[in-house]
């Protein structure tokens, strides 16, 4: 009967000996294999997309279970830290508000809605959405959601607004602010 040639090996003087040789998995093989670095960018723009779109937080990627999911999926991909995604994530951020300075320069009549909320933390927000029409269809963005520890008068809203509004230039084109009927927000109308 035939021996398998993996099973011996020959030595220098040309004897056969019985040496068997270790063949490596396909599992420890597959597991050291590093992920390409255009694949790693676009599983990390997937990942970012991803927090963004379904409003995950940051940390996500250091939860066990989105670890286990990457690790399944694609062995050799080495999960970038929080920081690198907080990063990544603010400049998205400034990419996308600097596309919207652009695109609201060009309009001549901004519509604002404003409204300041709590948060289940009981931490006090303000959110600025604008909204305008282009050949008769409606663009609304919220400009900003951010926070807003200062006291709710009708000075302080009117203050923030105006930081607001000046941050994407379009002070000048505002021509309405809608908004709840408390007291300071009709304050912070009649400011102006």
């Amino acid at each position: 009967m035939a021996k398998h040639s993996l099973s011996y090996v020959s030595t220098a003087s040309g004897s056969s000996q019985s040496k068997p040789q270790s063949q490596m998995k396909l599992d420890s093989m597959l597991k050291h294999k590093k992920c390409p670095e255009a694949r790693a960018k676009a599983i990390s723009d997937r990942i970012l997309y991803m927090i963004c779109a379904d409003l995950h937080p940051v940390r996500m990627v250091k939860g066990s279970g989105f670890k286990s999911l990457i690790e399944i999926l694609e062995p050799g991909y080495t999960i970038p830290s929080r920081k690198y995604f907080s990063n990544l994530l603010q400049a998205k951020y400034d990419c996308c508000k600097e596309v919207l300075r652009v695109k609201l320069e060009e309009e001549t009549s901004i519509a604002l809605t404003t409204d300041i909320w709590t948060s289940r933390a009981v931490e006090a927000y303000i959110t600025v959405t604008c909204h305008y029409l282009e050949e008769w269809a409606l663009h609304s963005y919220v400009l900003t959601t951010c926070s807003f520890p200062e006291r709710h008068t009708g000075i302080e809203i009117a203050s923030k607004l105006q930081q607001i509004v000046d941050d994407f230039k379009i002070a000048s084109k505002v021509s309405v602010v809608v908004h709840d009927q408390a007291a300071n927000m009709l304050c912070m109308v009649a400011r102006d």
